[in-house]
């Protein structure tokens, strides 16, 4: 009889401390819910006010904004670009935040549920643990034409936060000169961040939190759990500070169409609007893969002395670039650079540098049994021997530049000078096929001992 009384007790205390711990997380969910509401009606009336004043100054003949087309103030707008952008990022992560504790007292108050109905041995509890899944699950989000309300806010919050950025982003356009071309880059991707990470919260963050908090933080549950969020920002990162710059820049100067003035324009230049737009980011995905094995701070000096014999060799090549006779996107002027230019010679010594890096450490230690070595570094070699033999389109297209833009000449029906032109560029700018002649010579080694 003790025992039973005993039992009892430790049952009460128990349900006591739960009922407490249920209480303070439903008043802590109540309390989330109206701040998550405030902050998404803070996001869309900001949004609007904010695309409202684009629009009306872009409309109305302000004297600030007609000298910035002159060329002043540049410094003056972008400083109060970044500034409501940057606001804007915070409003929108301070939602997300808001919404993953939301979340996340849901998911806990699912187990003290399951616990006071375990404990009662009657599920009487039910509201966190079965209603609300089923309201929110994933497969009844639309029945007979009904559409869940979230989804709705979902999509409308999306589309104010998307049409504020190309709101802010064209006003940088338009009165920033070439600032802007790095305030579009850089809002671009944070922007694709902030949004990637509201539909991961949603359909991945919410998977995660089940998992832990309803296996009690089972860590080796959790280990499963792919946490290395670099190599999904790479390819993205790589598509925007390269193709996505070039393709601004090429905007502004009017050089992303060949025309008699600029033959080498963006559109013209398959290596770049092919490789460093589809084939460059997944060969930084191997780079990646293969260099986070090695030490950091080792991997730090040889970097460094890898992008200074890259940039050497770089600053080379742009300087021939702009010795020719013809001008592009990257020299608009004979004998200059353009921001595109200069942005090239930085992106491109980096990334040679980079692919300097890995060739030299698979040499120092390619006689280790490392199968994840060996594996990465042939699919890494493939890579870089596709977006070399770019170079190749490179080169048949310039005599099509030549002959239709300069001289007006068809090729279709002058096949002849196209040929003729083609072999007096081969003579004059062979050395371009090094890169894809080393590129070929790598390939083989790698496939001759890996067999």
């Amino acid at each position: 009889m003790k025992l039973q009384n005993i039992k009892q007790i430790n049952k009460k205390e128990k349900l006591e401390a739960l009922y407490k711990d249920y209480d303070n997380r439903i008043r802590e969910i109540r309390q989330l819910t109206t701040l998550y509401h405030r902050n998404v009606g803070f996001i869309q009336s900001y949004l609007t006010i904010l695309a409202t004043l684009a629009i009306y100054v872009y409309v109305k003949d302000i004297k600030f904004f007609n000298d910035a087309l002159k060329g002043e103030h540049h410094l003056e707008i972008i400083f109060i670009l970044s500034f409501l952008t940057s606001f804007i990022f915070f409003l929108h992560s301070t939602m997300l935040d808001t919404l993953y504790m939301l979340m996340s007292n849901g998911k806990y108050v699912v187990v003290i549920e399951k616990r006071i109905n375990r404990i009662l041995s009657n599920p009487i509890l039910g509201w966190e643990n079965k209603v609300i899944p089923f309201i929110l699950g994933d497969k009844w989000w639309i029945v007979n034409g009904f559409i869940r309300p979230q989804f709705l806010v979902f999509i409308y919050t999306s589309i104010l936060f998307i049409f504020s950025i190309i709101s802010l982003c064209f006003f940088s356009y338009k009165y920033t000169g070439n600032y802007s071309i790095i305030y579009i880059a850089i809002t671009t991707f944070v922007s694709l961040f902030q949004l990637w990470q509201w539909i991961k919260l949603i359909f991945v963050g919410d998977k995660f939190l089940k998992n832990s908090i309803l296996n009690l933080f089972n860590f080796e549950k959790l280990q499963k759990w792919d946490t290395d969020i670099i190599k999904y920002i790479i390819p993205p990162i790589t598509i925007i500070l390269g193709f996505f710059i070039f393709f601004i820049a090429s905007l502004k100067t009017n050089t992303f169409l060949p025309s008699k003035d600029h033959l080498f324009a963006l559109i013209a230049i398959p290596s770049i609007w092919i490789g460093d737009l589809f084939i460059l980011p997944l060969l930084n995905l191997k780079i990646y893969n293969l260099l986070r094995i090695y030490n950091i701070s080792f991997l730090k000096k040889i970097s460094i002395i890898m992008i200074i014999i890259s940039f050497s060799i770089m600053s080379y090549i742009h300087y021939l670039w702009t010795q020719d006779n013809y001008t592009g996107f990257m020299d608009i002027k004979k004998g200059e650079l353009s921001f595109a230019g200069w942005w090239h010679l930085i992106f491109s010594s980096i990334e040679l540098g980079a692919i300097f890096v890995v060739i030299y450490f698979y040499l120092k230690n390619y006689k280790q049994n490392n199968k994840f070595l060996k594996k990465n570094f042939i699919v890494f070699s493939k890579y870089l021997l596709i977006f070399t033999s770019i170079s190749i389109i490179d080169f048949l297209m310039r005599p099509i530049l030549f002959l239709e833009f300069k001289y007006n000449i068809n090729i279709i029906s002058n096949l002849h000078f196209y040929i003729q032109e083609l072999s007096k560029q081969f003579y004059q700018s062979y050395t371009e096929f090094f890169p894809f002649v080393l590129s070929v010579i790598l390939f083989l080694i790698v496939k001759y001992r890996q067999t």
